[in-house]
C-alpha cells in the first residue's frame, strides 16, 4: 500500500480496513451493474412485447396503406406522359423511405403531440377569434 510518502508500516488492522472497503467497494459495483442489467433486459422485453403486439395488430393496415400511398405517387399527373420502369422503381422507393421515416413507433408520444398540436390550434384560434391575431402574448399566466 502507498502510504504517500510517509516513512511509516501499515499494521494489520489498517491493511484489513482497506482490503475491505476495496471488496465492499467492489461488491456495491457488482450490485448495481447486475441491477441495471436487470433493468435493461426488462425493458428490452417490454419493447419487444410492444413490437409483437404492433405486428399482431396493425402492421398489415400500415404496409396497406403504404401501398395505396405509393401507388398514388406513381399515379402519372393529367397531361404528363407515363413514368419508365426505371421512374416508377424511383419514385417508389424514394416515397416508401418518406413515409417509413415519418412513421410514429410510440402511441403515447403520438397522443401527447396530438393534444399538443390541438391545444396549439386552440389558441390560435381563440386569440383569432378576439381580433389579437398580430397582438403578441406576453402574459406568463397559463405558460
Amino acid at each position: 500500500m502507498n502510504t504517500l510518502g510517509q516513512d511509516r508500516c501499515f499494521n494489520q488492522d489498517e491493511i484489513r480496513f482497506a482490503l475491505d472497503g476495496v471488496k465492499n467497494y467492489t461488491s456495491e459495483w457488482e450490485r448495481i451493474e447486475v441491477e441495471n442489467l436487470k433493468t435493461d433486459i426488462e425493458r428490452k422485453l417490454g419493447d419487444l412485447e410492444q413490437d409483437r403486439n404492433y405486428k399482431e395488430t396493425n402492421e398489415a393496415l400500415d404496409m396497406a396503406e403504404l401501398e395505396k400511398r405509393i401507388e398514388e405517387a406513381l399515379t402519372p399527373e393529367e397531361g404528363k406522359d407515363p413514368l419508365t420502369e426505371d421512374e416508377r422503381t424511383m419514385v417508389s422507393l424514394k416515397t416508401k423511405f418518406e413515409l417509413l421515416t415519418k412513421q410514429f413507433k410510440d402511441p403515447e408520444g403520438l397522443s401527447a403531440h396530438l393534444k399538443f398540436i390541438e391545444r396549439e390550434r386552440a389558441r390560435n384560434n381563440a386569440s383569432q377569434s378576439q381580433g389579437r391575431a398580430e397582438t403578441p402574448n406576453n402574459s406568463q399566466i397559463g405558460d
